[in-house]
């Protein structure tokens, strides 16, 4: 137990200071007093050297002390000197990353035991842990451990070896005041390490979005293309016959220009009905529940709507980000063989929001849920998924928050 030993000595030696001290003194005063023949001015020596001899305690303590700590942990070992060097090290600019490892080095040397180890919780609920040796420390139970504290805040532990089973005081104010110490640097380099994790989540948060945005330019590039080519095969193709048949009008033929005006009249419906599946107009005069009640008359009652509290609106870009997340799951869950139902809420307590879960008996394909997660991760919604026991129905839940309103 080296440490038990290194302790016994500087005792030692601080004993063996004071006793000089004494005997110093006390052989002063026999001398004299000896050359004394008055009982009196005896009495009175004593007395002077009695308080001499504490006062001069008292202020050699200090001296003293640092004389036993260099006696007893050698010129370079004293545990003063490795604080004063720890201090040294870290006013020196240290990377933050090695600032741990220094900690836990000076522990070990301050108290001279074969292993110490520092502890530095961050805010998120992480663990740093370095150890001196870089060994794998002993058990936490088996640490002989102090505090670490900035501001009535404890942001760690320090703790020494198992083989510092009995501590002086004079150990133990060492580790204290090392602590101390520490515990400032550890303070500063925990906020340097929340910086580092709140930087990360925001360029991971920022790439997010970046590869968002560009799904939702790719998604409405694919509709235009999608668009262009619905408008090329059943509006373009009306409006060829309709010229052919203005041909034969200014040919002579009358009765060429009732064709046209059925082709011209075809090609409007069309375009009208392409436009609806694009952004239909009852949306915007009707609302939310009724432009999904219309869009699910095209499945012959194969897709089911429920709407409740929708009576008060909400923001537009909302109701349109609802109702085409709605559309895109269910085109893309429900065959001929299949159902699916909307339920749509509009809740006010305890917070206003608008929620929204999808039930199809197909589960939605991985790029359909990654757009819509698109979708609503970009008014601020979060999406969720769940399949019922067995796999029978398949789950897309919405939600948005209202704000207040």
């Amino acid at each position: 137990m080296r440490s038990r030993r290194v302790d016994l000595v500087w005792v030692a030696v601080v004993t063996a200071v004071r006793a000089a001290f004494v005997m110093v003194v006390g052989g002063a005063a026999l001398v004299v007093a000896g050359s004394m023949s008055s009982p009196t001015g005896r009495a009175g020596l004593w007395l002077g050297a009695t308080v001499l001899v504490a006062g001069c305690v008292m202020a050699s303590r200090s001296t003293v002390e640092r004389l036993a700590d260099r006696v007893a942990y050698g010129p370079d070992g004293d545990p003063y000197s490795a604080l004063s060097a720890f201090v040294q090290r870290v006013s020196d600019t240290v990377a933050v990353d090695e600032v741990l490892p220094r900690v836990a080095q000076t522990v070990t040397q301050a108290t001279h035991t074969s292993v110490g180890e520092v502890r530095l919780w961050l805010s998120d609920g992480a663990e740093l842990r370095e150890a001196w040796p870089p060994v794998q420390p002993p058990e936490a139970a088996a640490m002989l451990s102090v505090p670490l504290q900035r501001r009535g805040e404890q942001v760690g532990i320090l703790g020494v070896g198992p083989d510092t089973v009995a501590m002086t005081e004079n150990t133990r104010a060492v580790l204290d005041r090392l602590a101390g110490t520490a515990g400032l640097a550890l303070a500063n380099v925990r906020l340097t390490y929340d910086l580092r994790h709140r930087i990360a989540e925001s360029r991971e948060l920022a790439e997010r979005l970046q590869r968002s945005r560009q799904r939702l330019l790719d998604a409405a590039a694919g509709q235009a293309a999608e668009f262009s080519h619905l408008v090329d095969a059943r509006v373009q193709r009306r409006l060829s016959a309709a010229d052919q048949a203005l041909s034969h009008v200014e040919q002579g033929d009358p009765a060429a220009l009732e064709d046209t005006v059925a082709e011209v009249t075809a090609a409007l419906e069309e375009l009208r009905d392409i436009a609806a599946g694009i952004f239909p107009p009852t949306l915007a005069d009707n609302g939310l529940g009724v432009a999904l009640e219309t869009f699910a008359l095209r499945y012959d009652g194969r897709v089911r709507v429920s709407h409740r509290g929708l009576e008060r609106r909400v923001a537009a870009s909302l109701e349109t980000a609802a109702y085409f997340c709605c559309v895109r799951l269910v085109e893309d869950s429900v065959d001929t063989g299949s159902m699916a139902r909307v339920d749509v809420h509009r809740e006010v307590d305890p917070q206003p929001a608008l929620t929204i879960r999808v039930s199809c008996d197909n589960p939605p394909t991985p790029a359909t849920v990654q757009l819509v997660q698109d979708r609503v991760e970009a008014t601020h919604g979060v999406l969720a998924r769940r399949t019922t026991a067995g796999g029978a129905e398949h789950q897309v839940l919405i939600g948005w928050t209202l704000g207040g309103s």
